[in-house]
Formats: structure tokens, C-alpha cells, sequence
């Protein structure tokens, strides 16, 4: 079974106003003329590029914030919290660029 007929987070435009509809299945989603999330769209996708890239990140940070005796518990929150904040900015960058593409070229 596709992730596209599980997912609930579509968008529909109607006279150039993009509107959110939730709880859409594919069927539904077809019917009227609904285009899944982006996010929707990118977890679909296994993508070998994007785990290099998560591993490099991981690698960058703990490089330019090397463990200095605290616990280890607390340097994997710090790491990771600041993981979250990079991917975080990174996916509004890229999702309001893909939401801009598609909206132009409709």
C-alpha cells in the first residue's frame, strides 16, 4: 500500500487560493484534484543522497562540538537537538520552494 493512500495532509486550489484538506485518502484526494504535502512527497522517496547527507550532518556537528566529559546522555541531546534545528530550517527552505514551484507551473 502506497504512503500517498495513508496520508491525510493535502492541499487543493481553488481560483489561484491554495486550502489545506486533511483527512483525505487517495480516492478522495483524486476526486478533487488535491496535491499531497511535500513532506508527503519526500517521505515517499527512499533517498540514499538524503542519508549520506544526515550522516555527514551528525559527523559536521560532532566535529565542530567535540564530547568534553559531560554525560553522554546529555552531549546525544545536545547533538541531536542541534540536528533538529538544522533540519528544521532546512525543510522550511525546502518546502516553501516546492510549494512556490508548483503553484507557479500548475
Amino acid at each position: 500500500m502506497s504512503f500517498f493512500s495513508q496520508s491525510g495532509h493535502w492541499y487543493t486550489v481553488t481560483d489561484g487560493v491554495m486550502a489545506s484538506a486533511h483527512d483525505l485518502d487517495l480516492r478522495s484526494a483524486r476526486e478533487v484534484n488535491a496535491y499531497p504535502s511535500i513532506t508527503t512527497v519526500l517521505k515517499e522517496r527512499a533517498n540514499g543522497a538524503l542519508d549520506t547527507w544526515k550522516q555527514d550532518q551528525l559527523f559536521q556537528a560532532m566535529v565542530a562540538h567535540p564530547y568534553k566529559g559531560d554525560s553522554i546522555e546529555q552531549y546525544k541531546q545536545f547533538i541531536s537537538e542541534l540536528l533538529v534545528r538544522r533540519a528544521l530550517m532546512l525543510l522550511i527552505l525546502v518546502h516553501g520552494y516546492m510549494m512556490h514551484l508548483i503553484f507557479i507551473h500548475r
